[in-house]
């Protein structure tokens, strides 16, 4: 049987055995946070995890079956429904925990902004890899940012601060991939970090100084460098302005990151109980179904945002490293096939592939120890969701295509 699994996805059973030992991780973080001490069974969200993990390994096998040319003939079309179901959930969405992100269509509810993450990349990859596009041409570098922001800026408006975020992540390393001026990388880059320094006008000037200079050296024309300017300027004269446009909920994580102590009970209490939970587990763990900060219900949110907290409190040092080892070889092997495959599309996908799991598994779990803000940005294949699952599951069919096929053009 394993021969025959391993024909059918060209020997790539590397990121394959890496996604199966992660979702089985994400199986058992999930049943020990949802187990009840009366042991009556399974949890109703478990029950419904599993069925969507079957649904999600019936997509990848779907994905075997299809080739680069439909991927990429249909890639537009995708893009298209996603967009159209991200307007259509601020429209007539479903609201929890104060946000309109989920979809209902008969007993199926599903969340767009994570579907959206895969058309993106889809959507990019044929933009980025159609003949004719030349770098030169502002039109296809326009086009690229707009399909990205379009989705980042619908996102923000449910609101989904966390996911939004995703969207430029990917459309920045696709364009490195493509081999987008650096210029345009810089510009993209700066926007980062103009936001944080506009809270200071000596930190911004130096930061504009800083981007002066490398413009400079790279030879940029002057109206070009004296345009990238005054927008960075712009941008950083108007945070203030954006951060009291931001929820209160989502002020108080990016304050309680930078000091959570000051408020220990209210805004930095995750933080601070998702750092206690995660030592708690020492070197190798207190055990499957002893974590006794998560069956005490200390953790908020454990199944979701916090579930990597569960798992290092029950296996420890060493389970943690087991999962961030897993999402390690997920992530070279997206890039590694990157560079590998020979139809451009492909790599396109395998490049674009790896930034989705490295801003996943980069922000959440560097959320759990303390090292982010809380952003909500989901574990894939651990955390619960499943759409996410879903998601997950398709980038390892699109990889394990790309594998089996990469001596194609």
């Amino acid at each position: 049987m394993w021969r025959a699994i391993h024909k059918r996805i060209g020997g790539n059973e590397v990121a394959l055995t890496a996604a199966l030992i992660l979702q089985l991780v994400g199986i058992l973080a999930l049943g020990s946070a949802t187990h009840s001490s009366d042991n009556t069974g399974p949890s109703a969200i478990l029950v419904k995890q599993l069925v969507w993990v079957v649904f999600g390994l019936a997509v990848f096998g779907f994905i075997q079956t299809l080739s680069s040319r439909i991927l990429q003939a249909f890639a537009y079309i995708f893009y298209g429904v996603a967009a159209f179901c991200l307007v259509l959930v601020l429209v007539m969405g479903e609201i929890g925990m104060g946000a309109t992100r989920w979809l209902e269509i008969g007993p199926i509810q599903f969340q767009p902004s994570e579907i959206a993450k895969v058309a993106l990349i889809l959507a990019l990859a044929r933009l980025l890899t159609e003949r004719s596009r030349e770098w030169n041409q502002t039109k296809t570098l326009v086009v690229a940012v707009g399909m990205a922001m379009f989705c980042m800026g619908l996102v923000i408006v449910e609101p989904d601060l966390g996911t939004s975020l995703v969207y430029p992540v990917i459309l920045f390393l696709m364009l490195f991939w493509a081999g987008a001026p650096p210029v345009v990388l810089l510009v993209m880059a700066s926007t980062v970090i103009v936001i944080p320094a506009g809270f200071h006008w000596l930190a911004l000037i130096a930061v504009l100084l800083v981007v002066a200079v490398v413009l400079y050296f790279t030879r940029t024309r002057l109206w070009i460098t004296i345009t990238i300017l005054i927008m960075l300027l712009g941008l950083g004269i108007s945070a203030p302005k954006l951060w009291s446009h931001l929820h209160q909920y989502q002020r108080n994580r990016i304050l309680s990151f930078i000091n959570p102590d000051a408020d220990p009970m209210g805004s930095g209490y995750q933080l601070i109980q998702s750092k206690v939970t995660i030592g708690s587990g020492g070197f190798a763990g207190k055990g499957f179904l002893k974590g006794t900060q998560t069956h005490l219900k200390f953790l908020p949110e454990q199944h979701t945002d916090f579930i990597f907290s569960v798992w290092g409190e029950e296996f420890g040092f060493l389970g943690s490293v087991l999962v961030v080892g897993a999402y390690f070889v997920l992530v070279f092997k997206a890039f590694q096939l990157s560079g590998k495959v020979r139809n451009s599309y492909m790599s396109a996908l395998c490049a674009g592939i790896g930034a989705f799991f490295l801003i996943h598994y980069f922000v959440n779990i560097g959320m759990t120890l303390g090292m982010l803000p809380v952003t909500g940005l989901p574990l894939p294949f651990l955390s619960y969701g499943g759409t996410m699952v879903i998601s997950s599951w398709i980038m390892i069919g699109l990889l394990t295509l790309a594998a089996r096929q990469w001596r194609e053009y």
